[in-house]
């Protein structure tokens, strides 16, 4: 197994840091507020949150952070504390539903979560998620991501 921080390929991606111990994510809304998703720790520290980025790597589900903002959201790296030590970039919707899926995130915080989905077209459920399809792109409030 190669160390913490090296390269995987020619690509870019890096390996999470050695104090990688759990993961998070962050989304940028339409609308310009954002969501934050709560964060998983991992009971093999390092190996669990390294094996995570390395089978979404092969699928081509995270790619190396960018600050362009190209990215569907942001999966951030936490060490022990809840400090963000990396983040990745996961560049599409359904690649953000499997992240949620895979990591049970649910929505903690963010400018979505307090408004009770103002304005979209869907019931409202706790936390401003919506009841939609999944591939609902069209909402207001971002709720193609209630899966």
């Amino acid at each position: 197994m190669s160390a913490a921080g090296t390269p995987y390929d020619s690509s870019g991606l890096l390996r999470p840091p050695a104090e990688a111990a759990g993961l998070s994510a962050v989304r940028a809304l339409s609308d310009g507020s954002m969501r934050q998703y709560s964060s998983v720790e991992f009971a093999r520290g390092w190996h669990g949150v390294e094996h995570f980025i390395r089978t979404l790597r092969v699928v081509g589900h995270v790619r190396p952070s960018s600050t362009d903002g190209s990215g569907y959201a942001v999966l951030d790296v936490l060490d022990r504390e809840g400090d963000i030590v990396a983040d990745y970039d996961i560049p599409t919707s359904a690649a953000f539903r499997y992240v949620r899926r895979k990591l049970r995130l649910t929505v903690v915080g963010g400018d979505a979560a307090e408004s009770d989905c103002a304005g979209c077209p869907h019931p409202p459920r706790p936390a401003g998620m919506c009841e939609a399809p999944a591939d609902d792109e069209t909402s207001t409030c971002g709720c193609e991501e209630t899966t």
